[in-house]
């Protein structure tokens, strides 16, 4: 899982997962690009930046456990722009 990083723009909350490499444990599991970490090994990743939901994720016992909020409606994401 890739997250946004978009230099120059605006910070995207959270961590939001614009790539996801083929063959991976992510790709495996069905994540696709524009979802976001809501919540990794029972702890929330309400009102974290990326750096903290990253913490959480390296902190995190393995196998871990993320719940994700997907794009809303079905809608596609964008990588190259990193919209919805």
């Amino acid at each position: 899982m890739t997250p946004a990083k978009a230099e120059g723009a605006a910070p995207t909350p959270g961590y939001l997962i614009v790539k996801v490499s083929e063959g991976k444990p992510a790709a495996k599991a069905g994540v696709r690009p524009g979802w976001r970490v809501a919540e990794v090994a029972g702890s929330s990743c309400e009102g974290l930046d990326l750096e903290g939901v990253q913490t959480l994720l390296k902190g995190a016992e393995l196998p871990v456990q993320v719940t994700f909020e997907s794009v809303p409606n079905g809608a596609d994401f964008c990588t190259a722009c990193q919209q919805v």
